[in-house]
């Protein structure tokens, strides 16, 4: 801990951190899910992004079966979606999922 604590001494005693402490990332586009690291990766590639303003386009079973062509596992998993679209489509789906 003590070496940690050192480190965050001497980089905030210096002197060029208000200089550099600004991050721009303009004309830079990520895709979904980028920040969550490699092994949260599409299951397929080929399928494309829906955009959230064309979701209400698609019925709860047409986004179900999206998610799971599109969405990393990791997702899938935590809002309860593994599995078949039947299952998915069960009121079990947590209520921000589910279309209005």
């Amino acid at each position: 801990m003590i070496p940690s604590l050192e480190l965050l001494r001497i980089i905030q005693e210096d002197p060029h951190l208000q200089e550099h402490i600004h991050f721009s990332y303009e004309d830079i586009e990520l895709s979904l899910g980028a920040w969550a690291g490699p092994e949260a990766q599409v299951a397929d590639e080929s399928v494309p992004s829906i955009h959230p303003s064309m979701v209400v386009q698609y019925s709860k079973r047409q986004l179900v079966e999206y998610l799971h062509n599109a969405a990393p596992l990791e997702i899938l998993m935590r809002y309860s979606l593994f599995g078949s679209a039947t299952n998915a489509m069960k009121p079990k789906v947590p209520a921000s999922l589910l279309m209005p």
